[in-house]
């Protein structure tokens, strides 16, 4: 997985048909042209990044040419082990390359370099590479528009070290870029290397044919404009001025100059205790986590749930970051004004937490180029900009709500915020996206002098936003990983099937028993990616039993299969899991519906109901089966069209232990 950009000469795949982006026009307007009949079609940036958002527009993979200049496969992190020696090894080059993409390309300054990464490295290897080797890997890696899949190292063909060209012509070339190159005109480089062509080849006109001097290339040209420092190349182009803006510096914070450059990312609870959203029982203080840009002062991402900070927090706040929010309008028609911040960054600032320092966050900040930054422990000023919108947004958002919480215990006197409570889940979540896109976009930034949004539309170019290739791979990357066998029945996974026309298709081509890699949500079974067993190329494949699976998390399933099996003592089958799905669902509902449970456990069947709402319109079966021995009470109405629940999932076995044990269910999740 890979950036790709909207721009031209890049290849897309619109409807399924293979196009390629042709231009611009005046008006904005994308001119793109069909690979095999030259046909052109017209779309505006807005039509074709909503074709994106839904899977209608792909972006094909380019070429990735490495170290050598030779293509390389590209990179499959996802069926391979992530702590394989080639992944390591190519980590270790990118630290090197992303370090020497801010000094000049001379011996000294690389092994400088060198010496302050290997120093930086863990665990540290034993051995430190050659300046030349950094070298290589910083222009590869440039040239390939910071594509990390291009450090993939072939050792052999290496560097001519001998020097090519004569001391006459190196003389030249200076000569041309102090009075040429480094004016205020700013010529090209190729300007220069002509302009260093004309004066070779009037020497040559006055030598002997055995002392005629090579012409200088363009390679050698910009090797020595590499060799001067870059802020002495801004002074003489740009002049002093521009120079010092752009490489301005400050020991108390890090600066940035354009959009995306650097976001933070950080969590808070609310200050707020919401409700049940059917039967209005205060559940407890939600998690809010926020992806902020740390330039436009722009939210990019969020995600409000009861679930604690995760790994799987982390990656739907990122999704959203880096996803265009088309379908936000729909879901809240009351919004005056559009989100329309999205794109990946370069940096990523986090903090300490476990959830930051997973290896699924690792393998998509590796594969999109994004930067990592840690603050040190107890330092939250190192991302201070997130952490002043968390404590604006909740004391904007709470500051006259009822069931708002304060500071400390003794703040509130005799107020209880559990009996003020009247917002619930699926409102509070409204308020916050409200506030967000009509008020804090909108509303003047002291840092800024105008409002986030004005300071977004004014910097960003929608040509340069950077977004996922293949969105499908994301989803693939943070969920679980297994291996299974593929046959004309499809995909076995914890005893559901899965199948679809792609995989038969497989089938045809490479075999009728396959053995493929699979990657599954463990909060919705539903579906399932499976890897090409040769390209890694993901495919999205449904259950057939969708009345069942759909919506419903690993860990529920589980709990399902022995709800079942200790009423009929054996396995069962996808009815017989539906039926102890609902059951488990109006023990659930009696348990919310009392009101009693305090603490912890209040808190846990949050996270089983807020996803409720998400079930609703999932027909359940006409007539259900009827399953003997029933310990608890026949379900009421079981007959009548109802509302299936989705829980969300619970990644603790111990939480999910103990809420089953509240919810009567104890035989069914006993380990």
């Amino acid at each position: 997985m890979s950036k790709a950009y909207l721009r031209a000469n890049a290849e897309v795949a619109l409807n399924e048909e293979p196009h390629v982006v042709e231009r611009q026009c005046s008006d904005g307007v994308w001119v793109l042209k069909h690979k095999h009949t030259g046909r052109t079609t017209e779309r505006t940036t807005e039509q074709l990044f909503d074709a994106y958002a839904v899977g209608a527009l792909k972006f094909q993979p380019r070429a990735v040419r490495g170290i050598t200049a030779r293509p390389i496969r590209q990179l499959s992190t996802l069926s391979g082990d992530k702590a394989s020696k080639e992944v390591s090894a190519a980590k270790i080059r990118l630290a090197y390359a992303r370090a020497g993409t801010a000094v000049a390309a001379s011996q000294t300054a690389i092994e400088a370099v060198i010496d302050e990464v290997w120093q930086s490295l863990k665990p540290r290897p034993v051995k430190k590479p050659g300046w030349v080797s950094v070298y290589r890997w910083t222009k590869a890696y440039l040239a390939s528009e910071q594509d990390p899949a291009t450090l993939i190292a072939a050792h052999e063909a290496k560097g001519n070290r001998s020097a090519r060209y004569p001391d006459d012509v190196l003389e030249i070339c200076h000569e041309v870029l102090e009075s040429v190159y480094l004016t205020l005109e700013r010529v090209s480089v190729e300007h220069a290397v002509s302009i260093a062509c004309g004066k070779v080849r009037r020497a040559n006109g006055l030598s002997s044919s055995e002392e005629q001097l090579p012409l200088p290339t363009r390679k050698l040209m910009i090797r020595l404009i590499d060799e001067i420092p870059a802020y002495d190349r801004h002074v003489a182009r740009y002049g002093r001025e521009a120079a010092r803006k752009r490489f301005r510096n400050s020991t108390k914070c890090r600066l940035t100059d354009s959009p995306l450059q650097r976001a933070e990312m950080d969590h808070t609870r609310m200050n707020v205790f919401a409700l049940d959203d059917v039967h209005g029982v205060p559940l407890g203080r939600p998690w809010l986590t926020i992806l902020i840009d740390d330039y436009t002062r722009y939210v990019l991402g969020f995600c409000l749930s009861f679930e604690p900070p995760s790994c799987a927090t982390v990656a739907r706040c990122l999704r959203f970051a880096f996803m265009p929010k088309t379908k936000l309008r729909e879901e809240y028609p009351d919004l005056k004004k559009i989100w329309d911040g999205f794109g990946i960054m370069q940096e990523l600032v986090l903090d300490g937490g476990a959830e930051f320092h997973s290896d699924e966050l690792d393998q998509i900040c590796f594969e999109l180029d994004v930067e990592q930054h840690f603050s040190p422990r107890k330092t939250p000023w190192y991302k201070g900009k997130v952490e002043r919108f968390l404590g604006t947004l909740n004391r904007s958002v709470s500051i006259a709500m009822p069931g708002k919480t304060f500071e400390g215990i003794l703040d509130r006197d005799d107020y209880d915020p559990k009996k003020h409570a009247v917002m619930s889940v699926s409102a509070l979540k409204h308020v916050v996206v409200r506030w967000i896109v009509d008020v804090y976009h909108q509303k003047k930034h002291s840092a800024l002098g105008c409002s986030p949004a004005q300071m977004w539309a004014a910097t960003v170019n929608p040509h340069d936003l950077a977004v996922m290739q293949a969105p499908l791979r994301f989803d693939a990357i943070v969920g679980g990983r297994a291996e299974r066998r593929l046959s004309h029945k499809g995909i076995e996974y914890d005893g559901l099937l899965y199948n679809s026309h792609e995989l038969g298709e497989l089938r045809r081509q490479l075999g009728d028993v396959l053995d493929v890699q699979i990657r599954f949500d463990r909060s919705n079974l539903g579906s399932i990616i499976v890897l090409h067993p040769e390209r890694g190329t993901p495919y999205k494949v449904p259950c057939l039993r969708l009345d069942y699976a759909e919506g419903l998390t690993e860990w529920q399933h589980k709990v399902c299969k022995r709800y079942a099996s200790n009423k009929l003592q054996e396995a069962g089958d996808a009815d017989d899991w539906l039926d102890a799905l609902l059951e488990i669902a109006d023990i659930v509902e009696r348990e919310v519906q009392t009101g009693k449970r305090k603490g912890k456990t209040r808190e846990r069947i949050a996270r089983w109901t807020e996803g409720r709402a998400a079930m609703a319109g999932v027909e359940q079966p006409a007539t259900p089966r009827v399953v003997a021995a029933v310990s608890e009470p026949a379900p009421v109405a079981r007959t009548t069209p109802a509302v299936r629940r989705r829980f969300r999932p619970v990644f603790d076995d111990r939480q999910a232990r103990d809420l089953a044990k509240d919810s009567n269910v104890g035989a069914a999740v006993h380990e």
